[in-house]
């Protein structure tokens, strides 16, 4: 059986741009799948961009943490 999820990144102010994302699966036991989630994220304005890139991508970070943990419950209940 397939399992969808779906979600919704709201827009951010400042806006935020992320040309790229990748998740690989990779199993690492039968109980485990480490997860890893790459993104390419930036925040195009000139003023103060380094810390709102690193605050951006912490922001990002926790996102795709509570999509993956609501996945995994998700899953533990089939």
């Amino acid at each position: 059986m397939e399992e969808l999820a779906f979600y919704r990144v709201n827009p951010s102010l400042p806006a935020v741009r992320q040309d790229f994302t990748e998740i690989a699966f990779e199993a690492v036991n039968p109980q485990r799948t480490k997860v890893t989630w790459t993104i390419e994220i930036e925040v195009p304005i000139s003023l103060g961009q380094k810390a709102l890139n690193l605050l951006a991508g912490k922001m990002a970070a926790t996102l795709y943490r509570t999509i993956l943990t609501a996945g995994k419950r998700r899953l533990e209940a089939i």
